[in-house]
């Protein structure tokens, strides 16, 4: 979403992105002279658009006219390998999901690394394909680890705090993740098997230690 409350999404076999009102009429597109396979797609408080190409292994960040703005390669060179999913937080962290490292990636909004974490495997500090990467009011970070069959959650410096939910409550393969960080929090997953044809919905609810997170519905 947009400040301005429209829809951005990215069109892989378009090779752009392309913003819609929330009553379906289509605002425009932009990046077909510069993207491969865009993916992810995050907005800043600003208004510009941070876009993850799987095929580049890079993100390109553009104005919301549609106007480049930079890539992060043009800070620094990239080591991001397929890089899946983008978030940008209420601080202007920009998150990653590093998807061929099997790690999640933070940068300030110049693509500045500024740390990583993760590595391949099953530990609680560790993913199998990160795919969904978000993150709440508090900068706690949120990611589904794909291969995994779970959704983690992560402090704002990267520490494992506890999986929220895993296959135990019948997720496969979560793609996307997002929160609704209001007085009841709402964490939104996209999963299933090869294709993510189901949205579930769970309440987060804060405990002294963990959050506990309940079902709210399936879409």
């Amino acid at each position: 979403m947009t400040p301005e409350g429209n829809v951005a999404v990215t069109l892989r076999r378009q090779r752009c992105v392309t913003v819609w009102t929330t009553d379906g009429h289509c605002l425009g597109e932009f990046g077909q002279d510069l993207l491969q396979c865009p993916t992810g797609l995050g907005v800043d408080t600003s208004g510009r658009l941070y876009v993850s190409d799987e095929e580049e292994n890079d993100v390109y960040v553009f104005h919301k006219t549609g106007r480049i703005s930079h890539r992060f390669s043009d800070t620094m060179k990239t080591t991001l390998c397929q890089p899946r999913y983008v978030w940008c937080s209420r601080s202007d962290r920009v998150l990653v999901s590093d998807s061929g490292n099997h790690c999640v990636k933070v940068f300030n909004t110049q693509g500045k690394l500024l740390f990583h974490f993760g590595s391949y495997g099953n530990k609680d500090d560790q993913f199998k394909f990160p795919y969904g990467v978000c993150a709440d009011q508090d900068d706690n970070i949120i990611v589904a680890d794909h291969y995994n069959d779970r959704v983690v959650l992560f402090s704002p410096c990267g520490e494992f705090l506890q999986n929220l939910v895993t296959s135990a409550k019948g997720l496969n393969r979560p793609c996307g993740v997002a929160v609704r960080s209001s007085h009841t929090r709402k964490l939104y997953i996209t999963h299933g098997d090869l294709m993510s044809l189901e949205v579930v919905v769970f309440n987060m609810v804060p405990l002294e230690y963990h959050i506990q997170v309940d079902m709210e519905q399936n879409v």
